[in-house]
């Protein structure tokens, strides 16, 4: 039977960062996630390991995230939707990566993404994250 979650992740999005380098004294190069995008993925991990499967599934799966961003005290009450950096993507990605080897094992698995950013304007910011197995 295929699975279905609903993650909740409270705190203001972090979009995935541009991986940053770095040479080591013995003239290799190193490869690090800038500490934001690092701490963000940490968070969520941490906030959905209680709801996480004893083992990552193999199915396809869909993911769908509805990003809450921080609403400006100025901005109206009708202004919606977030139409600002980050973009969507970037901050599908920290998701993607933060949930790998917990309900997937490999983000190849994802076949269907959806992605929206709106503002909060009575919830806190945050991500409300679906996944569904697809059989």
């Amino acid at each position: 039977m295929a699975q279905r979650w609903e993650l909740i992740i409270t705190g203001k999005p972090i979009a995935q960062g541009r991986a940053r380098a770095y040479k080591t004294p013995t003239g290799h190069i190193r490869m690090y996630d800038p500490p934001l995008s690092k701490d963000w993925k940490l968070w969520i991990r941490y906030c959905v390991l209680a709801q996480s499967p004893k083992q990552p599934s193999l199915a396809p799966m869909i993911l769908r995230a509805t990003f809450w961003m921080p609403r400006p005290k100025s901005l109206p009450k009708s202004v919606l939707y977030h139409t600002k950096k980050p973009d969507v993507d970037n901050l599908l990605k920290s998701c993607k990566d933060a949930l790998t080897g917990i309900f997937f094992r490999d983000d190849a698995q994802i076949i269907r993404v959806e992605g929206e950013k709106r503002y909060a304007v009575v919830q806190s910011p945050g991500v409300v994250i679906e996944l569904e197995e697809v059989s």
